[in-house]
């Protein structure tokens, strides 16, 4: 048999595999390609390479790395070759893993569940991709056709959920059937659809290139991952590696019985303990300036970890958390791409197109959020500076906002493009603007050529489209003429989003619904925001510099001196997604799935291992005056654990409250006045309400 060990938390889990690996290596040579090392996530691999590289400080050639999902998509291709497939599946794209749940429910003559072939793709897409997560979750545990025949027949006789979840957990079985024909029939494959098949064929799975492989780093393990990892394991060819502490982890010793070895215990030498301070804030901005205080104090950050619960803290976090001294940073989560002004745009050109008549005019409001988006508003088109489009887009606003009465466009609800297009008004004023403020001159011809392009590639583009990739190309040619002709470069992540949205339009041309018809552009739309608003943007960093900026799942095998944790609020962290699942949970535990139970119990492991695993440790969340039981149970579960040792109760003042200390300053307000505003004030008609202002405000008043 092979062996298992169990680290403390105290240890740095790479820096012992990396010594470990060395000691059984042969000796005499620096070619370690035939140790394999499978870790949780990606970020170790860096990490060992460096340990390796200080230790052995020569060229050498490393052990193959892998990520969980690489090291099973490796088997599965090598499984395929063994099995003299033709060629090896190619993974599915997000997009066509829904898409082809949407055809398998088409094919098939389903209970109750006909209403879905009468729907149009988008229509179906968020419950697509439920049944396709689910469906993954199936593959992964190794849910039996079996199981799912019990589940039917229980669904059949009612289960107690809604009457749609019933008919769906009816033909579940038939979906799952058919959506793994329809994977074969296509050549591709799924993470789940991959898991199952190596573990299917792992007794056969020769790997004769490896002489030894380390499984590293792992906590609760699949129904898949803990027959493979026995396979290997019972073949002497794998050494399992986990960490924990003197807790009783439930999870460790279902594994010690599954795998039916005694693990060998490594202990820390030196272990201090780690020093907790607990920080109370009031938003995630007083959290910012406390967690700056605590890094500016500190000597050296390059072994300092910055844990974010929610990505949504991340941009304060850049602007207002982080000390102007610092040199640099790696950032290494997922960034929603719906918090981007990219996303934005689009969101609010589909929202105009929503809005938008049967004879063609738009919503005023609406048009005018899309034209003043900064991006479209200092275009710079051929000839012409983004001044100037931005001084014509502001005379635009002053005429459909009725300030500027001269033209007549006030008080209308709705505007046709052709009829701002063909106002000459409107053109000759923004000339004459953009020649008094001394500018080049741009005629009233060309500032109408200026518009026309932005209204055909924004908002007109869409309108003759009749297919998915005829809309992917009119988007595409969208987003590249913002990178062209405006200015993005200055908003933080742009060039990552604007990257991730083309990389999803190329998906979407490329997929196997891209010849499909659309009943109209609303369905793309709905597609489009869809398929965006549930990615987020990959940053390729630099693991092994500066602080690093993670979310939990990354820290997974890692340690760090210095650990920040923020928003350590409940729902937060944990993050309980217990109704984002199509299923209800009581059906897990049925299948051997995940309750909600057990993935608490996921991240209260990651977190204390990360925790135990540091030497100084600033914990920060935000207590609102509605809700002073706001903090995570993981905060209760250290202050608990602290009453225990020290046989009292824990004193409040040990918690750090954030304050600001606000001095107003009284500024008086002034205005000189010249003769052209004099001019101005004798002209103006002065109502009782604007004498009033001037008497409450006079700056308002100006």
């Amino acid at each position: 048999m092979g062996k298992i060990y169990t680290l403390d938390f105290g240890l740095d889990l790479v820096d012992w595999l990396a010594d470990y690996i060395l000691k059984e290596h042969s000796a005499g040579t620096l070619d370690f390609s035939s140790t394999a090392v499978v870790f949780p996530g990606k970020r170790p691999q860096f990490f060992l390479r460096r340990a390796l590289a200080d230790r052995i400080k020569e060229p050498f050639l490393p052990p193959c790395i892998y990520s969980i999902e690489e090291f099973i998509q490796y088997l599965a291709q090598k499984s395929d070759r063994q099995q003299q497939s033709l060629q090896s599946a190619v993974p599915v794209s997000p997009i066509d893993a829904t898409f082809l749940i949407y055809k398998a429910m088409g094919n098939l003559n389903l209970s109750y569940l006909g209403w879905q072939k009468e729907l149009e793709f988008a229509q179906i897409l968020l419950w697509a991709r439920k049944i396709f997560q689910f469906l993954e979750e199936l593959d992964k545990e190794l849910v039996s056709a079996k199981q799912l025949l019990n589940l039917q027949a229980n669904a059949a006789i009612g289960l107690p959920v809604p009457d749609y979840l019933n008919h769906l957990l009816e033909n579940i079985n038939q979906i799952h059937i058919e959506f793994h024909a329809l994977l074969r029939n296509y050549n591709l494959t799924t993470a789940g659809f991959n898991y199952s098949r190596v573990a299917a064929a792992i007794d056969e799975l020769r790997l004769d290139e490896f002489k030894r492989i380390y499984l590293a780093g792992f906590f609760a393990l699949t129904a898949c991952e803990k027959k493979i990892f026995k396979s290997l394991i019972t073949r002497k060819q794998a050494v399992l590696v986990w960490q924990r502490d003197q807790d009783q982890w439930p999870i460790f010793e279902e594994l010690e019985k599954f795998f039916a070895i005694k693990p060998e215990r490594i202990k820390s030498k030196h272990c201090p303990g780690v020093k907790i301070q607990i920080y109370e804030g009031f938003d995630i901005h007083s959290q910012m300036k406390a967690a700056r205080d605590v890094l500016s104090a500190m000597r050296g950050l390059e072994d300092t970890c910055i844990v974010l619960p929610q990505a949504g803290a991340l941009m304060p976090l850049l602007y207002q958390g982080l000390p102007p001294s610092l040199e640099s940073y790696n950032i290494s989560l997922g960034y929603p791409l719906k918090y981007t002004p990219i996303y934005a745009l689009i969101d609010m050109i589909i929202r105009m197109h929503d809005k938008r008549r049967q004879d063609g005019s738009f919503y005023v409001r609406d048009y005018l959020s899309v034209i003043m988006h900064p991006y479209l508003k200092n275009i710079a088109i051929e000839e012409s500076a983004a001044e100037a489009t931005r001084i014509l887009i502001h005379k635009l606003e002053e005429v459909l906002l009725g300030i500027d009465k001269s033209a007549g466009w006030q008080k209308r609800a709705f505007i046709k493009l052709e009829e701002l297009e063909q106002d000459p008004f409107i053109f000759q004023a923004a000339s004459g603007v953009i020649r008094n403020a001394g500018l080049p001159l741009v005629e009233a011809g060309a500032l109408r050529g200026i518009l026309k392009r932005i209204h055909q590639k924004f908002l007109l583009a869409f309108d003759v489209c009749t297919k998915l990739s005829d809309y992917v190309s009119a988007a595409q040619e969208m987003l590249n003429f913002i990178l062209e002709k405006s200015k993005v470069g200055g908003d933080i992540f742009s060039g990552e989003a604007f990257e991730r949205i083309l990389g999803i339009l190329e998906e979407m041309g490329q997929s196997l619904y891209k010849d499909e018809p659309f009943k109209d552009k609303a369905a793309f739309f709905e597609l489009f925001k869809l398929s965006l608003s549930c990615e987020n943007i990959p940053f390729s960093g630099t693991p092994l510099k500066g602080l690093q900026i993670l979310g939990l799942l990354e820290t997974r095998c890692l340690k760090f001196n210095n650990l920040l944790v923020l928003d350590l609020n409940e729902g937060v962290l944990p993050k309980i997604d217990k109704g984002q699942s199509l299923i209800p949970e009581g059906i897990f535990p049925v299948l051997g799935l995940n309750h909600y139970h057990k993935k608490e119990q996921i991240m209260r492991y990651h977190f204390r291992r990360l925790l135990g695993a540091s030497a100084n440790a600033a914990l920060f969340y935000a207590a609102s005056s509605r809700n002073k039981e706001a903090r995570s149970r993981f905060i209760e579960e250290i202050i608990w654990q602290e009453e225990k040792k020290n046989k009292r109760l824990f004193s409040p003042d040990k918690i750090k409250r954030i304050h600001f200390k606000l001095t107003p300053k009284r500024q008086e307000f002034s205005l000189k006045k010249s003769q052209a505003l004099l001019k101005i004030l004798n002209r103006r008609v002065y109502s009782a309400s604007s004498l009033d202002m001037y008497l409450n405000c006079p700056a308002r008043f100006y």
